[in-house]
């Protein structure tokens, strides 16, 4: 734990002191954008029939079954 913390304050000292950092929110925004469309089309593919998703899920039932596996 004091590794960790000794570890952290080293961090933000350098975040502070020792590099100039620079946010740009138009890419934030676009990463952003981009995570949610792959989430909806990742969320699409796995509502189709026999979709990868629906077969694991079929198989995980099936395991948790009584007598299953």
């Amino acid at each position: 734990m004091y590794i960790h913390e000794r570890l952290n304050t080293y961090v933000a000292d350098l975040r502070k002191n020792e590099f100039d950092v620079q946010f740009y929110e138009d890419v934030r925004v676009s990463l952003a954008q981009s995570e949610a469309d792959m989430v909806k089309q990742l969320t699409e593919k796995a509502q189709e029939p026999d979709s990868v998703t629906k077969q694991r899920i079929k198989a995980l039932q099936e395991l948790l079954k009584p007598g299953g596996g």
